[in-house]
């Protein structure tokens, strides 16, 4: 058992900073589900608009460079499909990815969306009608490169957190720990008797 004031004054300090990593992570948490929510109903959409409009201007031949490096620039991953085509770009995560039914059923009903979400992924498709061919194109977020900048955000915040909580545990133990070590030397000195110490604190 700690006795020293100073080891229950650092224990409680790392307590602190404990817990407020694990309150700060349930809000990182819920802020991650509400971007990506965000994601799936604005960016994505546009995205599959965006993808459509090249698929419709640009040739064949360059088709698949140019949304090649479009996945790249835009860090989104996403599948191409016609009754000719299947093309898939970037590193499209297979727990959202759509099914052979919903595939079909977006075939037969051009226009409409369904988006797939399974925990914080998110992925989201819609067909198109492009020079009289249905296209069904299926876009996601890139989550690996989501997921490592959150990370690296976490990491330099707990970082900062732990330096700035250290000075700070520094300067006020000294003015919580001082006052009570003269109070106990005081008490100490009273037991033998010596009843002229004085402790030069108030409060």
């Amino acid at each position: 058992m700690i006795k020293s004031v100073y080891g229950k004054l650092f224990l409680g300090f790392v307590a602190t900073i404990v817990i407020s990593f694990m309150i700060t992570g349930q809000f990182k948490i819920h802020e991650s589900k509400a971007d990506t929510t965000t994601l799936a109903s604005g960016e994505l959409e546009k995205s599959s608009e965006h993808i459509s409009d090249l698929v419709e201007r640009i040739s064949k031949d360059d088709l698949y460079k140019i949304l090649s490096d479009y996945s790249q620039t835009s860090e989104l991953n996403f599948d191409l499909r016609s009754d000719r085509l299947k093309m898939s770009y970037g590193h499209f995560d297979r727990n959202v990815k759509l099914s052979e039914k919903q595939v079909s059923y977006l075939q037969n009903h051009v226009g409409k969306s369904i988006t797939n979400m399974v925990g914080t992924k998110i992925a989201y498709a819609k067909s198109f009608n492009i020079n009289n061919r249905v296209y069904v194109i299926c876009v996601q977020k890139d989550s690996k490169k989501k997921k490592k900048a959150y990370l690296t955000s976490y990491i330099l915040a707990g970082i900062i957190l732990f330096i700035a909580g250290s000075l700070i545990f520094l300067v006020v133990s000294d003015f919580i720990v001082k006052p009570i070590s003269e109070l106990t030397k005081a008490t100490n000195e009273l037991g033998k008797g010596n009843y002229n110490v004085r402790v030069n604190y108030a409060g």
